[in-house]
């Protein structure tokens, strides 16, 4: 389950020097579909959420109705990280090594990069335009360079 927030209108004023005294415990939204512990959770859009699961998947949400709009799946163990490249593209690390690309058209894996030997724990994009980092339980960080992933050729 994961839980949205507005920590402006949570916040009351009930002290004399205007200053917050209470903070409500209400949230805005609740987002639930995943079937294991939500281990990550990255903003798209001011509308939309990424979340990824121990249940091996990763999930886009709108903030406004809470419906799970897209799944991620090919991972064989659980998602530990989310990173948004753009609005259509999304980063996802995994216990099982490897790092995937995703369409959030589609919902398809679009590349897999592996060459960490242990649990991915983070990913995040870079300000350099084509790259992002990933840091892992093997002890390493690494910087990638995203590789084009050409159309199928029909023959």
């Amino acid at each position: 389950t994961v839980k949205v927030w507005d920590a402006d209108s949570n916040v009351t004023t009930d002290s004399e020097d205007g200053s917050p005294s209470h903070l409500k415990r209400f949230p805005n939204q609740t987002f639930v579909g995943h079937t294991g512990a939500v281990l990550s959770v990255a903003c798209v859009s001011e509308e939309v959420l990424l979340t990824g699961s121990e249940d091996k998947t990763a999930r886009l949400w709108s903030v406004e109705t809470g419906a799970c709009l897209r799944v991620f799946v090919g991972h064989t163990q659980a998602v530990t990280s989310v990173a948004v490249v753009d609005n259509i593209t999304f980063l996802t690390g995994s216990k099982d090594s490897t790092i995937k690309v995703h369409d959030g058209i589609s919902a398809s894996c679009i590349r897999t990069y592996t060459g960490h030997t242990s649990t991915v724990t983070s990913v995040s994009t870079t300000h350099e335009s084509g790259t992002f980092i990933s840091a892992s339980e093997d002890l390493t960080i690494k910087l990638w360079v995203f590789t084009a992933v050409l159309p199928a050729v029909n023959r």
